[in-house]
């Protein structure tokens, strides 16, 4: 009795967390409903991006496979999955993101028609994507977790799963919430970063028998190269030490600035590159470097190429292209608790990368990394500018950092291969089989 019991006060507290999650979800697309109008007067980008997830434009084509990815670095890895596919079968999957970054990335690589923005999360909504057409198995990179989108998955009778999956501590608080449990059961398989996250995913209720691990796949990225006869290309490969400050979230300029200020003091040849988070918040991140005369990149030409000391990068997905001919890196969203950028994309560069003390969006990767030299913390940002400044005076330590960093990444790369041994295998039954049915895709 006493099991039954408790087995009926889940389902009242699902069911009344389902409730409100269905209430709060519908107010905020009345909501958006309502300011959009004053939001495409005001703010036409977000706008855009807010009357594409509310009335999502139906498809024009039968997907047999929906790939969804959250942002940026979840699209590189859905793309790295798509490539390996056969090529006359990637139009027929549909690529979704939640933000502006994710769905450009996908626009430059993917044709227009399989390309949407993930529907706000009602039912209704899933509903008009697919008019007319039968609700595809989904594969979610990464871990997002949108009640409706599993629900309205499983009651379609279509399959969904999470791969390169990973739960952080943070997720992990709300594994006895009713709602998230029962929307764990309708995940079908999970393709797990490691062993703790299979764990963590066991924590909310999912089966052991779903779940395997197969690997960061961030370990297998490649940046593509610059063009040589780009300015670009020009102003990175003129001598003396670069430093790449990467992915700077815009509440860590003012307090990062003053390193870039004394690196470029303390070193007559040296040159920094400054990339922002968010492009959007760009004029605050010119404003913080004011006294170094910052230089937006899209302002560099032919005749101007070797005139500024600190460029800042104002355009899309150069970044990872850039690593390779610097001589460090610092990776931001590290010193303002948003737990760390990607790392890994400098070290595939051969360039050593220096994070902050907030790494929790890469806990496991940093701490073997730091077992093995490969990276190094800088416990706070006035530090940083010193800490550089040494490095560079100690080029047997960087090249032992270098050199530990690909051995390093050496040891964990495949993960891609798993991953699509583990989607052929849970598809062969599916629709979505007919995309590995080309030769040169893994076996199971």
């Amino acid at each position: 009795m006493g099991k039954k019991q408790s087995a009926s006060r889940g389902g009242f507290a699902s069911t009344a967390w389902r409730l409100v999650y269905q209430g709060l979800a519908s107010a905020v697309f009345v909501i958006a409903l309502v300011v959009y109008p004053l939001l495409r007067l005001f703010k036409p980008a977000t706008a855009a991006w807010i009357i594409q997830r509310l009335l999502p434009q139906p498809l024009s084509f039968q997907p047999v496979l929906w790939l969804h990815a959250v942002s940026l670095g979840e699209a590189k890895l859905a793309l790295s999955l798509l490539q390996r596919l056969p090529e006359a079968a990637r139009e027929q999957v549909l690529l979704t993101a939640t933000t502006q970054t994710g769905y450009d990335f996908f626009a430059a690589r993917a044709a227009p028609h399989q390309l949407r923005y993930l529907p706000w999360d009602l039912a209704w909504c899933y509903r008009r994507l697919f008019s007319g057409w039968t609700r595809p198995d989904v594969v979610l990179v990464e871990t997002e977790i949108w009640p409706n989108l599993f629900f309205s998955t499983r009651k379609a009778d279509a399959r969904l799963f999470i791969v390169n999956g990973r739960l952080g501590p943070k997720t992990l608080r709300y594994r006895h919430n009713a709602l998230l449990r029962r929307v764990m059961t309708h995940c079908t398989g999970v393709a797990a970063r490691g062993k703790l996250d299979v764990a963590r995913f066991a924590a909310f209720g999912l089966p052991a028998a779903r779940m395997c691990v197969t690997g960061n796949m961030k370990f297998d990225l490649k940046a593509p190269p610059l063009a040589k006869a780009g300015v670009l290309h020009q102003w990175l490969q003129q001598p003396g030490p670069l430093f790449v400050f990467a992915s700077i979230s815009t509440d860590e300029a003012a307090m990062l600035a003053p390193a870039v200020s004394f690196l470029l003091h303390r070193f007559p040849e040296a040159r920094v590159l400054w990339a922002p988070r968010h492009l959007e918040d760009l004029p605050q991140h010119l404003t913080a470097l004011a006294a170094d005369a910052p230089r937006p990149r899209g302002s560099l030409t032919e005749q101007t190429v070797a005139e500024p000391r600190l460029l800042v990068l104002d355009t899309f997905g150069e970044l990872a292209s850039c690593y390779r001919f610097a001589t460090l890196s610092l990776i931001g969203g590290s010193f303002n608790r948003r737990g760390g950028q990607n790392f890994l994309e400098s070290l595939q560069a051969g360039t050593p990368a220096l994070m902050g003390p907030s790494t929790e969006n890469f806990r496991h990767e940093v701490a073997e990394a730091l077992a093995v030299h490969a990276i190094q913390i800088i416990p706070r940002a006035d530090l940083v500018g010193e800490t550089l400044a040494g490095l560079v005076r100690d080029p047997a330590r960087l090249q032992a950092m270098a050199t530990q960093g690909m051995d390093f990444l050496a040891k964990h790369q495949g993960a891609v291969d798993r991953t699509l041994a583990f989607l052929e295998a849970s598809l062969r039954e599916r629709p979505a089989a007919i995309l590995f049915k080309d030769e040169g895709t893994p076996a199971p």
